[in-house]
C-alpha cells in the first residue's frame, strides 16, 4: 500500500480508536467490555457515512450476527 490507500487505513484505525475509546470498549449490542472493532449503526450500503455519531464500539462476535435472523 502506498499514499492515498495507505492514508486511508491509518485514518480509519485513528477513527476507530476513538470510537473505541468514547465509547470506554463497551459493546453497543451487547452492553458487555472488551469491543473491539467498530460498527455502522446506518450501514454504508444503505447510506450510512463514517462520521463519528454513525459509529459505535461492538465486539466482533457481536457485530458479524447482527445481519443473521
Amino acid at each position: 500500500m502506498k499514499g492515498p490507500e495507505l492514508s486511508a487505513v491509518r485514518g480509519w484505525q485513528a477513527l476507530s480508536k476513538r470510537i473505541l475509546v468514547r465509547d470506554c470498549y463497551v459493546c453497543w449490542l451487547c452492553n458487555g467490555i472488551g469491543a473491539d472493532t467498530v460498527d455502522h449503526v446506518i450501514p454504508r450500503n444503505r447510506g450510512g457515512t463514517d462520521d463519528e455519531t454513525n459509529l459505535r464500539a461492538a465486539h466482533r462476535r457481536c457485530n458479524s450476527k447482527k445481519g443473521v435472523k
